[in-house]
């Protein structure tokens, strides 16, 4: 899959009690892990040893190892929180493919160190795409920045960002800092109707669902132009 090495896969079985351990979990994520996580399985580890990417270190983050895990979920899964408590939990980047019957998920997030505590990572921004289907490659390791395993996971990353924002724009995509942007941008627009449509159905006056209304169409016009 995605063009790793059969020599880089490891097939281990994690069970979701040595997340319940870790003692992080509040009650709520407790429950997602309990009723939408089926199987966790960590499928590939790509290091030094087995993939010729060296490690990278340095001052805020150290990138030894790209870990890869298969998570069969429900359909109804949660898989942003999932992706919180899974890689808040691993200290090494990693990718996840959230899979359910013929549909897949990708999520990846970069690390860095906590400066308080050397032994915990501080997630950065979570990226996930859509549901896929099961059978496409959503990327080839190989045509990757194998420089070391910071500039392979920022390609990865990059390419997920590039993927989700193609979406929602018809602009040419440069790089992945622009996805991020786009993206971003969509986001905020799309609070702002949200907030905007909930005053709207408490608003009494008149005049004021007007201008509400305005409002609204005009953001959606800027959304619809990104």
């Amino acid at each position: 899959m995605f063009g790793i090495p059969d020599r880089c896969a490891v097939n281990q079985f994690i069970a979701k009690k040595n997340f319940l351990s870790f003692g992080n979990l509040n009650k709520v994520e407790r429950e997602v892990l309990s009723s939408n996580v089926r199987k966790i399985t960590l499928s590939f580890q790509l290091e030094p040893s087995n993939s010729n990417v060296p490690a990278y270190k340095d001052d805020i983050r150290e990138y030894p190892l790209i870990n890869i895990f298969n998570v069969d979920v429900t359909l109804d899964a949660n898989t942003k929180r999932i992706t919180d408590f899974i890689m808040s939990a691993i200290p090494y980047p990693s990718i996840i493919i959230f899979q359910t019957e013929e549909q897949m998920q990708l999520a990846v997030c970069h690390q860095r160190t906590n400066l308080n505590d050397s032994l915990k990572n501080v997630l950065e921004e979570v990226i996930i795409t859509d549901w896929l289907p099961f059978s496409e490659m959503l990327f080839d390791l190989n045509e990757m920045n194998l420089r070391n395993c910071y500039t392979l996971y920022c390609d990865i990353v990059d390419f997920v960002s590039i993927q989700n924002a193609k979406k929602i724009t018809r602009v040419e995509i440069i790089s992945g800092e622009q996805a991020r942007q786009l993206l971003h941008k969509a986001e905020a627009l799309e609070a702002k109707i949200t907030a905007l449509r909930a005053q709207l159905k408490k608003e009494t006056q008149f005049n004021r669902k007007v201008e509400l209304n305005m409002e609204i169409k005009r953001l959606e016009k800027e959304k619809a132009t990104i």
